[in-house]
């Protein structure tokens, strides 16, 4: 007989981020993931991207730091963006990642990354609901930016 590896997959609570008791706790009133992304980012000189998890419900049940990089760029695998949602249960996901310079306009490899998610998505049955780039100045968002879900 063979033997072979068992795994046991589990989230660790790193803390809690304190929010004012205003801040509504469903996705979909799309302020709530911004407020989150923005307590998250806004203040970081380096660029990082979060992943914000959702119930059936779209209440933000959970967010994972996925990547931490430099000032001008940093990347992640789709896999690592899926990883803790499908371990969590999610519904859904929301990304989010900062522009340290200011700037909030998508670079082509904020758009690639965005359409390879999509993709992903739709075969894990987990939908992207936005993706957010958030600036110290500002936000943009891709569901504003319908292309982005088109392609």
């Amino acid at each position: 007989m063979k033997n072979i590896q068992l795994y046991k997959c589990v989230l660790e609570r790193a803390g809690l981020l304190r929010l004012e008791e205003s801040v509504p706790t469903l996705a979909t009133h799309g302020e709530a993931a911004k407020t989150i992304l923005t307590a998250l980012l806004a203040d970081s000189p380096s660029e990082k991207v979060y992943v914000l998890m959702l119930n059936a419900r779209t209440a933000i049940v959970g967010a994972e730091l996925l990547s931490m990089g430099g000032q001008t760029q940093t990347s992640v695998a789709v896999r690592e963006v899926f990883r803790a949602a499908i371990i969590q249960n999610a519904n859904a996901i929301i990304l989010g990642h900062n522009h340290p310079s200011g700037d909030s306009t998508p670079s082509a490899e904020d758009i690639d990354m965005t359409h390879a998610i999509v993709k992903a998505s739709k075969l894990l049955g987990i939908a992207l609901l936005d993706h957010l780039i958030i600036t110290p100045s500002g936000s943009w968002s891709s569901v504003f930016d319908h292309c982005l879900f088109e392609r």
